[in-house]
């Protein structure tokens, strides 16, 4: 299915003045909600019968720069496997052209004792495998940050939307490029910006809202033109490994804007934060 209307605004738009990957979440979410009540489960139905979604895994892919005033669409197709739900979604430009991809892994949940509900799909081939991911061994710095899970943040369903999840990873690396000095004036003296090209997301379980969260960044990976930046998210008061995230970056110099190794001023900021080292 694809559906049509949706616009980027100024309020979309990050720090860089591009559309933020939340924007493009929050578009496929909506064509979600459609296909899903195309299948006969609205929101309502779903809230009456104890039903909900929880997201398992996010991958998603950046094709093209949006900015504010632009015209999108979702073209969406899915199919389904036992009790999880498997989403691949592109966004397009009004020309066709794709600006991002969002596949996504859901799980039915249910509060009473009925089975989870059988949807036909659309064509999508099964739902993959889905395999956990597990904590990264602990062998290089990493850079903490914490936050609450905000009650304001919960859904119709009480739980959260994997964009606020999204959320929390973007403010982790934020967190670790101040706590770097990686800012936009050392940037441009190492004539070195990085493109976010995308990222895959695990969601073991989710956090209970008002709970205090910690963050842990580091770089798994720094090979040539590209930088991998990995994010663990625990409850600070279990210590339970809730969601992980490992985002890639494509490193590229400002003034031939084309890719461009790793400077060697930017392997010293980064230091002994590299894991297995630089």
């Amino acid at each position: 299915m694809q559906s049509d209307g949706f616009k980027t605004y100024q309020t979309d738009l990050d720090t860089q003045r591009h559309v933020t990957s939340r924007t493009y979440e929050r578009f496929c979410q909506e064509v979600r909600w459609q296909a899903l009540e195309q299948e006969g489960y609205s929101i309502a139905r779903m809230i009456d019968e104890g039903l909900g979604l929880r997201p398992l895994f996010t991958r998603i892919a950046f094709k093209k720069q949006q900015y504010a005033g632009a015209s999108l669409s979702v073209k969406s197709v899915y199919g389904a496997r036992q009790d999880f739900v498997y989403w691949d979604q592109s966004v397009l430009e009004s020309g066709g052209e794709p600006a991002a991809q969002i596949e996504l892994i859901q799980q039915w949940e249910t509060t009473q004792s009925a089975a989870p509900p059988v949807i036909r799909g659309d064509g999508a081939p099964e739902t993959p495998e889905y395999v956990p991911d597990k904590e990264r061994p602990r062998n290089c710095n990493r850079v903490r940050s914490e936050w609450q899970a905000l009650y304001s943040e919960r859904n119709v369903f009480g739980s959260y939307d994997p964009a606020y999840y999204w959320r929390l990873f973007e403010d982790a690396r934020w967190a670790f490029s101040s706590e770097l000095g990686l800012s936009f004036e050392r940037f441009v003296a190492m004539d070195t910006t990085f493109f976010y090209m995308g990222g895959n997301f695990h969601y073991l379980a989710p956090p209970q809202a008002g709970e205090t969260l910690l963050a842990e960044t580091w770089v798994s990976s720094l090979e040539k033109i590209r930088c991998t930046l990995r994010t663990e998210v625990r409850s600070k008061n279990s210590g339970k490994l809730l969601m992980t995230g490992d985002e890639e970056q494509l490193i590229v110099s400002l003034s031939r804007a084309r890719p461009r190794k790793a400077p060697v001023e930017y392997l010293e900021l980064l230091g002994d934060h590299i894991e297995g080292g630089a």
